[in-house]
């Protein structure tokens, strides 16, 4: 009606102010929409009122940010941001709104992990508040600040935001009860839970004189959250009395409010679940874990969906990790095969939710998240796996067994610097924003069949959820074929299996898969189509053997003998005798590695009756980061490849210090662009790395123990401005690659942990796309390594695979009276490829010396011919 009067503002008004009841109620795509009505009535019929228009894009940032839709999101708050600039007095006219926000945008920018931009606008919230003495603002800005320590788990820098924030609440405010249960829950994850108990009764005190001095008062959500805040501190205290009491006054107030489902009544049917365990009353800890795994999804969950409908993913692994751990503990009771079958499954559940939940947790809490849980249950998982198929012999569990590892190192690789940031960015916005209406309108209507009483509504709805489904499977379908990428990284979960393996392997080549679980080692052996598992119980003193070894390749030998055979023999009897000795036709060896492992150069490895005969002397060796990494990108490749290669410290205008003697002589081996000095620069690398198939680089590298993100390769001319580092190698556009080829010292060095593994340059070229890596492991003697570098060059273009060029080469250190001098394991080991052992040069272009002799000879043969001819033939 607005609008027919002309009255346009006045609609555009109505628009915002309808959007804010939806947003207020958590309906956030009706909100959008009206608020998406009200900028056009503003654009179309020129609304003259700044305030009015950044309000509504503030409503469309926050609205975005709850979905969430993290692309829609930024783009709404890039544009209140610039709005708020080239109209500096909205500051001044809404300082509530313009506070509000800076508050939700630094809420958001916290749940994506990017805390410091969080801190950044809850702080300007923070100065605005207190310049404009809204002392509740600035209340609510210190508790923002806390909740993003919080999220960061520096639970100390929590409590003093936290305690200024309640300090600032007006007292005998439901706010100040708020303050203090959050802070009571705070110092319960500080370990202070005498304290924590102290301030959550005092809030829930406060709370029930507000109540019965004022009814329409009453906050349910704080009733609820209150009584679990409390529950957790005496279940830590071990007061379990105390703590069922007030798990089940949380589940009953959330029954009396209607809702069956919710992340609180999910977490206190855990809670229920724990106690029950610790009492051993296993019945009871399953029954209670099946409830709190009914109240993380909806009913309809159940049933395959193309969005399963869950509401907590986090609830969902818990209460699936405690039930595997519940029948895990019966089947140690009752020692039967089916109780550990169904405790094996159990884990198998848990480790997919796993999975799940790790992709939408910022990079922080999912790295604590996989060392304080998932880990543990991933080894126990194994454990018990390798339990059940020693006792049954069933290819069902050791197809199983392997799974396990696999999707353990699947879940690292794909978190490894968060590469779904880098494939997101390809897809654009339009695409996310249809994907995240159909999940949310899937959610909605889901939760509105979970509270529906009646026959006619549970039908309509029913039919409403079907039309849904039907328009999110198609739309996963189109995702899968326009982009893969981002379609395997969110919604495929599957790993290649034992039998997917064995098919695809050669008949000269085993895969060698190792899991190490404390002091057991696991490996699985596959070959000719056949598998087996082993375990072995580690000695004492391995990481001790593996250390040594390595100290022992890693130092200039000089003239000294190799020192480390008693360690590599002893290595190669717990490694490898037991699968490799029997097994004459194989050739080549794919090896994946877990744990210290990733320290460890296999190709050393050598019999204690047999001292130098290393493995690399008769095996083609590579390196896998999981079977589905390396047989998924195998790849045909047509055309001479083109070469790019980076030499920045080869020059005479380099200083001693830095520069790298033989790194010329590397990169000129393989022809193609060679860049060297000054024109091998971090600008040029960006630029050029679109049309190139094999990119060398022979230059200086770090790697950061400490903060592997801030490991480096370093350019031209050595500033901070010219490393590139490890996070940026991630988002290169690398997929079009054959090969990196990284004479780096540290190449492949780098911090080792259970959450993500080897975290090396390396890797991080890997994740970005490359499917070929040559890399070192430490620097070796410059003549060497460049002696090294051309021929493996040589082998490659005589259409060698990327592992067989490795293998002719090393032999070349083993046989060649002119390499001799270079057999110490130090100057050839150092060369590690991982990957997919490809041919890199074609057959029609590889170079073969026997080929153009014949061609030549064949040439000659026809010229004679002609010659003789020409003479039998005489003069016309």
């Amino acid at each position: 009606m607005a609008v027919r009067e002309k009255e346009f503002e006045k609609a555009s008004t109505y628009y915002l102010t309808l959007g804010k009841v939806f947003y207020d109620r958590g309906n956030y795509l009706p909100g959008i929409a009206q608020a998406l009505a009200g900028l056009r009535v503003i654009e179309q019929f020129k609304v003259n009122n700044d305030t009015l228009k950044f309000n509504q894009f503030s409503l469309l940032s926050a609205s975005y940010s709850r979905l969430p839709m993290s692309d829609s999101a930024t783009f709404w708050f890039t544009k209140a941001n610039d709005w708020l600039k080239q109209q500096p007095l909205i500051a001044k006219k809404i300082p509530a709104d313009v506070c509000g926000h800076y508050l939700n945008q630094g809420l958001f920018y916290g749940w994506t992990g990017d805390f410091g931009r969080s801190t950044k606008y809850l702080r300007e919230a923070l100065v605005l508040s207190k310049a404009v003495k809204n002392i509740r603002l600035e209340s609510i800005a210190y508790n923002y600040l806390g909740n993003s320590y919080f999220r960061q788990k520096n639970f100390r820098e929590a409590d003093h935001y936290y305690r200024k924030a309640l300090a600032g609440y007006r007292s005998g405010s439901t706010d100040k009860c708020w303050g203090e249960i959050i802070l009571g829950n705070n110092l319960r994850a500080e370990g202070r839970l005498s304290e924590g108990i102290t301030h959550i009764r005092t809030g829930q005190k406060d709370y029930n004189r507000i109540k019965r001095g004022d009814p329409a008062q009453q906050d349910i959500d704080f009733e609820i959250q209150s009584s679990n805040y409390l529950a957790e501190c005496f279940r830590a205290a071990k007061d379990f009395n105390a703590a069922e009491k007030s798990y089940r006054t949380c589940i009953e107030l959330h029954k009396r409010s209607g809702r069956l489902q919710g992340e609180f009544i999910a977490f206190s049917w855990i809670g229920l679940a724990h106690i029950a365990r610790q009492r051993q009353s296993l019945d009871s800890a399953l029954h209670y874990a099946d409830e709190a795994i009914n109240a993380s999804r909806y009913p309809v969950a159940k049933k395959k969906t193309a969005f399963p409908a869950v509401v907590s993913e986090k609830t969902l692994y818990e209460a699936l990790l405690i039930s595997a751990e519940v029948k895990q503990d019966k089947w140690k009771k009752t020692n039967s095969v089916k109780q550990l079958a169904e405790a094996v499954l159990a884990y198998e559940e848990s480790l997919e939710a796993a999975a799940r939940l790790r992709r939408n947790m910022i990079p922080e809490e999912s790295k604590h998240f996989h060392v304080e849980r998932v880990a543990k249950s991933a080894s126990t998982a194994v454990r018990l796996c390798y339990e059940i198929y020693t006792k049954t012999k069933s290819d069902q569990w050791k197809s199983l067994l392997f799974d396990l590892t696999e999707r353990n190192r699947s879940m690292v690789i794909s978190d490894l610097l968060h590469e779904k940031y880098r494939v997101v960015k390809k897809v654009p916005s339009r695409i996310i924003a249809v994907e995240r209406t159909l999940k949310q309108r899937n959610t909605e209507l889901n939760k509105q069949l979970a509270a529906s009483r009646t026959k006619q509504s549970t039908d309509s709805l029913l039919a409403l959820l079907n039309t849904v489904d039907v328009q999110s499977y198609n739309f996963l379908d189109s995702l899968e074929r326009e982009f893969s990428q981002y379609y395997a990284l969110k919604y495929d979960f599957k790993e290649l299996s034992l039998a997917d393996v064995a098919d695809r392997l050669e008949k000269n080549t085993a895969y060698l898969s190792y899991f190490i679980d404390g002091e057991s080692l696991y490996c699985i052996f596959i070959h000719n189509g056949k598998s087996k598992v082993k375990r072995m119980r580690l000695p004492a003193n391995f990481p001790a053997l593996v250390m040594q070894l390595r100290q022992a390749l890693v130092a200039d030998p000089v003239m000294f003998a190799f020192s480390g055979h008693s360690q590599s023999a002893a290595l190669n009897d717990i490694l490898i005798k037991p699968f490799l000795r029997p097994e004459k036709s194989i050739r080549r060896l794919i090896i994946t590695r877990d744990g210290l492992l990733h320290y460890l150069p296999f190709e050393v490895l050598e019999p204690k009756d047999k001292p130098e005969h290393f493995l690399a002397r008769n095996y083609a060796i590579s390196y896998s980061y999981s079977a589905k990494l390396t047989f998924d990108a195998d790849r045909q490749f047509k055309g001479a490849p083109k070469v790019l290669g980076f030499a920045p410290f080869a020059g005479d205008n380099v200083p001693d210090s830095s520069k790298l003697i033989s790194s010329l002589s590397e990169v000129k081996a393989w022809k193609g662009v060679i860049l060297i000095d000054s024109a091998a620069t971090k600008p040029s690398l960006h630029k050029m790395i679109g049309q190139t198939d094999i990119l060398l680089l022979a230059t200086h590298a770090m790697a950061d123990v400490k903060s592997p993100e801030h490991s480096f390769i370093a350019l031209h001319p050595d500033t901070p401005d010219s490393l590139l580092y490890a996070t940026e190698i991630v988002n290169m556009p690398l997929e079009k690659l054959r090969m990196v080829i990284l004479s780096a010292c540290e190449g492949h060095e780098g911090s080792f942990n259970k959450a993500e593994g080897l975290l090396s340059l390396a890797r991080a070229f890997r994740i970005a796309g490359c499917q070929t890596i040559l890399t070192t492991s430490w620097k070796a003697q410059s003549e060497s390594t460049s002696e090294f570098s051309k021929l493996f060059h040589q082998y490659l273009t005589e259409g060698y695979p990327t592992d067989i060029a490795l293998l002719k080469t090393r032999q070349q250190f083993f046989t060649d009276s002119r390499l001799l001098k270079w057999a110490h394991p130090y100057y050839w080991a150092n060369f590690t490829l991982i990957g997919n052992s490809a041919v890199i040069y074609p057959p029609e272009i590889a170079y073969n010396p026997w080929y153009y002799w014949v061609v030549a000879l064949l040439f000659i043969v026809f010229l004679l011919l002609i010659i003789s001819r020409s003479r039998a033939a005489g003069p016309l």
